[in-house]
């Protein structure tokens, strides 16, 4: 039966079809003109298109390998209590050996102070009093530290436009980056090497917010953005309009703040509100449906829109986007912070960060902590803003990413603050 060419050619015809239906996307994305690839991320439907594709890696496309190495010296130099001569030393020679094995770091450490008869708990009293106890958690302070870079890596990838960047550990200290098809490798390994810029932010008020982002909705209808958004229906974006978001925030007509409820939104509702279309409030927040996210910073960066936007003021994202419920589903969504574009306060001023466990009988027990103190200048100004600002929120932001905006209790001396 298998002889017979029919049935041959049936199952050719039907491995060929497979084939074909499993490289179309490929084929789609590749014929994209720049100008159909934004336009399709405006309205958020390149992101599924690009996850179906056939990525042609480093070796057919061409981009960039890095191999960045977190700095565990420094790290473990920086949460010793004390740095006299001998831990100098000791960590000097660690360090060197480190260099020339690839040995791992806290062995060798360990190793070298038990030699030099190096006493850790003098040096590392918070975290234990026996050597097996101070090399864990020193240990585990190193592996956050990886995990953070691994996060600010990321969040600087997303500049890029990157379908699937490989970002990835190697071993206890080192960070894996390939980034296919990138254009200027040169400007991508300067943006990923580059120091991280804290910086301390207070939030503006909502009501602010909502008065500039309706002149940016005027500012776009008048330059006929709407024609240009509204191409065809939108899934999965807000039917309600920001004025009746912030409403329910700021105690006017609506009931509740719920999160975002059913969302479609038409060519209508973008002819009206060509930027506050996309916006939603969920609890005190405004947010956006993540494959829309694109559009937003491609309406912020227009020249009409920077004129609408004023000079105090700044748009940022929040670091990740984070799950919401949505009419059964569960959609991500990004939190769009509109702030004081001047920091009253930068990473600059802190002279330590140490996590702990919180105290027992506060507010924060038995939850994880970072105690931060700040030098002098930093203490005095810290102590000011804060207490010139009870009830508002304050956005922690690294590398122009809102990665936490708490509410100020009461007025913070000394330059402690947790």
């Amino acid at each position: 039966m298998l002889n017979r060419p029919s049935l041959r050619f049936f199952i050719v015809g039907i491995v060929l079809l497979w084939v074909i239906w499993a490289i179309w996307p490929t084929i789609e994305y590749r014929t994209l003109s720049d100008e159909e690839k934004d336009a399709r991320r405006s309205e958020g439907t390149l992101a599924d298109l690009e996850h179906r594709i056939i990525n042609l890696g480093l070796d057919l496309q061409g981009g960039i390998h890095l191999v960045l190495e977190v700095d565990i010296p420094t790290l473990v130099r920086t949460l010793a209590e004390n740095k006299d001569a001998p831990f100098e030393q000791v960590l000097a020679r660690t360090t060197e050996e480190v260099l020339s094995t690839d040995a791992d770091f806290f062995s060798v450490f360990t190793r070298q102070s038990e030699g030099a008869n190096l006493r850790l708990i003098r040096y590392y009293s918070n975290y234990g009093t026996k050597v097996p106890d101070i090399i864990t958690a020193l240990r585990s302070e190193a592996d956050d530290a990886v995990s953070r870079a691994l996060e600010i890596i990321r969040n600087r990838v997303d500049q890029f436009g990157v379908s699937e960047p490989t970002i990835q550990k190697a071993g206890g200290r080192r960070i894996i980056v390939e980034l296919a098809g990138i254009q200027d490798p040169a400007q991508a390994r300067d943006l990923i090497q580059n120091t991280a810029l804290l910086e301390f932010n207070l939030l503006q008020d909502l009501s602010v917010a909502r008065d500039v982002m309706l002149k940016i909705d005027d500012a776009l209808a008048s330059s006929g953005a709407p024609e240009e958004l509204a191409a065809g229906d939108m899934a999965a974006a807000p039917t309600d309009t920001l004025e009746d978001a912030l409403a329910a925030i700021l105690g006017g007509s609506a009931d509740t703040a719920a999160a975002p409820g059913g969302i479609t939104v038409s060519r209508e509702v973008l002819g009206e509100h060509p930027f506050t279309g996309y916006i939603h409030a969920a609890g005190n927040d405004l947010v956006v449906p993540a494959r829309y996210r694109y559009a937003i910073e491609s309406l912020l960066a227009r020249p009409k829109v920077q004129t609408a936007i004023p000079n105090d003021g700044i748009f940022l994202w929040s670091s990740r986007a984070e799950t919401l419920p949505v009419t059964g589903t569960n959609e991500e969504f990004y939190t769009l912070y509109y702030l004081y574009r001047e920091p009253g306060l930068t990473g600059g001023v802190i002279t330590e960060a140490k996590a702990n466990i919180g105290a027992m009988g506060s507010s924060s027990a038995n939850q994880p902590v970072v105690n931060v103190a700040m030098n002098k200048d930093g203490a005095r100004t810290w102590a000011r803003l804060t207490g010139a600002n009870v009830g508002r929120r304050v956005a922690l932001v690294l590398d122009k990413k809102v990665h936490m905006a708490p509410v100020i209790r009461t007025k913070i001396p000394g330059g402690q603050t947790v």
